[in-house]
């Protein structure tokens, strides 16, 4: 489990606590961290910095890599794909974008209000959805 919190005065961030233990450990370099989202395997965490940066850090340690700096300005909300190969996110203009786990190659999926269940979006929301296989939605 990944959560945001606090340890005594210090900034928050971002701790892991494994199922089989009590207490939780701080994953370095997460301060303002928000939205966790834990990779596939459990090896990474995606998570969200200030409005518009996606970073991904391992959790054993080690050092954050930025993925982009041009996500939505709901933080992006960042979802790993199933086989943890891309990181699924909202860009800036509202729409769906996509990058691979390692960086680099921004393609986006789908524009603001292009997502939703409109006449005109439908087949395109659904090819979206189908392809990020992270939203939950059943056709």
């Amino acid at each position: 489990m990944v959560y945001r919190g606090v340890n005594g005065e210090g900034p928050p961030q971002l701790w892991v606590r494994r199922w089989n233990a009590l207490d939780a450990t701080p994953i370095r370099d997460t301060e303002s961290g928000v939205r966790p989202a834990i990779s596939p395997d459990g090896q990474e965490v995606a998570f969200t910095v200030g409005s518009t940066t996606i970073r991904i850090v391992p959790l054993q340690g080690g050092v954050p890599r930025t993925l982009t700096e041009s996500a939505g300005g709901s933080g992006g909300l960042p979802r790993w794909s199933p086989d943890g190969a891309w990181i699924y996110y909202t860009d800036a203009s509202g729409g769906l974008s996509r990058l691979p786990s390692g960086g680099a190659g921004h393609q986006r999926l789908s524009e603001r209000g292009r997502l939703g269940w409109g006449r005109s979006s439908r087949l395109r929301g659904r090819a979206a959805r189908r392809e990020c296989g992270v939203l939950g939605h059943r056709e």
